[in-house]
């Protein structure tokens, strides 16, 4: 899948043309959608704000959420259950685990850091309350 949507990008296709040609791979090798595995997002909405997330479900039904938080555009950072999210309370603290997936592995390969300056408060959105 991934061969495919690089030599999609590279030959210049359009989306549409691009998800028909990963469907066909996907369905070529039986592959099926993924259901409840924990993904790790950042969103991006139209006013520049960053929606960032730890989600369980398909990728179509995430996307459908996303979509209803204003998010335009969207990258997974990790899926499955390695995602790991940590928050470190100040400069030189030990990390602590905040979202976890049940294979998690604390010794991970990639980190992205955001230096909010306090812990960011939890947003609740009408949306996700059917999810909660």
């Amino acid at each position: 899948m991934a061969n495919a949507w690089e030599v999609g990008k590279q030959d210049g296709v359009d989306d549409e043309t691009l998800y028909r040609r990963l469907d066909a791979v996907a369905q070529c090798h039986g592959a099926k959608p993924s259901r409840n595995l924990l993904h790790c997002v950042l969103g991006g909405r139209s006013d520049g704000s960053v929606l960032c997330a730890a989600i369980t479900g398909a990728l179509t039904g995430i996307a459908s959420t996303l979509a209803a938080l204003g998010v335009e555009q969207a990258i997974v950072l990790d899926n499955g259950g390695s995602v790991g999210w940590y928050y470190c309370p100040e400069a030189g603290a030990t990390p602590v685990v905040v979202v976890a997936g049940p294979n998690h592995r604390p010794t991970g390969t990639a980190f992205i850091e955001f230096d909010l300056g306090s812990f960011p408060q939890p947003v609740s959105h009408p949306v996700l309350a059917d999810h909660l």
